[in-house]
């Protein structure tokens, strides 16, 4: 079973304090702390941990030990800023402040449906813990601990023929953890040999342009068959957010706006625009949306680029991931 979200109030008045025991105090297996009490190593490990008066250290300490972390808060001003700064540099995603605008008062899913994991191949620890903090909560439980290429394709062949097949690859071409060529080079034997697991064989390249790495004109050959675009490590947060996180709208209604789905951000022919322009949010959210809607505001202010690869031939599209988009 995953490890559940610990939840760590931050600023609450007593009305917040009142409505979270109105919403966690009758769970079986709720765990309230004190300020003074000492954690150790796999205390987090057993039921839902709520710390009712957590301070910005102890937010920084939860990080570190790689448990879903939901910050509940009603700070404002200053203390609001260096929260949510604390978050970003912790790499912690899931912030909730009750009843702010404009969300109506809707309670953060904490035990999502479990659904199939994603594997990431990055040495970024901060992003690899936002990532994984977003997908939590989304029902995804996440791997990152692959030191080689041959460990990854021996875990897509562990799964290739159950339900925890993985429904993503983030790689980041920046990582000198492992050498993300010859993870590709090994991919492709892997599709070849694997047909069936083509199409939903799903990759999210990122890369950091503002820094040195990876020449895209010498490498773009061997990623053209397996991506649409490399994504700034922002805009795949952007993907994550509304692929997994975004409400579908009613069954039968008619929207403006419907969330794209998880191949049309990767690999729709128009998916610079998909990514440069975000979709507008819903004024109602379920899930755990309401905790990361304030991504989108950071995301806002944090312009990234990423770059797209040329087209691919008829025949190179015919055999590509997340093929018949």
């Amino acid at each position: 079973m995953p490890a559940r979200p610990v939840v760590a109030g931050f600023k609450l008045e007593d009305a917040d304090e009142h409505l979270m025991e109105y919403w966690l105090g009758r769970r079986a297996d709720l765990r309230r702390w004190t300020a003074g009490e000492i954690l150790r190593p796999g205390e987090l490990a057993r039921g839902l941990n709520y710390f009712p008066h957590a301070t910005l250290a102890l937010i920084q300490e939860f990080a570190k030990w790689y448990v879903p972390v939901l910050v509940v808060s009603r700070a404002s001003g200053e203390d609001r800023s260096r929260l949510r700064k604390t978050l970003l540099e912790c790499g912690l995603a899931a912030l909730w402040e009750p009843g702010a605008p404009p969300e109506s008062l809707v309670f953060p899913e904490l035990d999502p449906v479990r659904r199939p994991p994603v594997f990431i191949v990055s040495d970024d620890s901060r992003q690899v813990s936002l990532y994984r903090q977003i997908l939590y909560f989304s029902g995804r439980d996440s791997r990152a601990d692959f030191r080689t290429p041959g460990e990854l394709i021996a875990a897509l062949f562990e799964s290739k023929d159950s339900e925890r097949y993985p429904e993503l690859l983030i790689v980041d071409l920046d990582t000198r953890a492992m050498d993300p060529l010859g993870l590709f080079h090994e991919l492709r034997r892997f599709l070849r040999a694997n047909p069936g697991r083509t199409s939903d064989t799903r990759l999210l390249l990122t890369k950091d342009f503002s820094v040195p790495g990876l020449d895209l004109a010498t490498v773009e050959s061997t990623l053209r068959p397996l991506a649409r675009r490399i994504f700034h490590p922002n805009e795949a947060i952007c993907v994550l957010l509304e692929a997994f996180h975004l409400p579908q709208p009613a069954a039968g209604s008619a929207p403006a706006f419907r969330p794209r789905d998880l191949d049309a951000l990767l690999y729709s022919a128009d998916v610079r625009r998909l990514i440069t322009k975000p979709p507008p949010l819903p004024q109602k959210s379920v899930g755990a949306f309401p905790a990361l809607r304030w991504l989108y505001d950071w995301l806002g202010e944090s312009p990234a680029e990423g770059a797209l690869l040329t087209r691919l031939t008829p025949e190179e599209e015919r055999l590509r991931p997340g093929a018949g988009v």
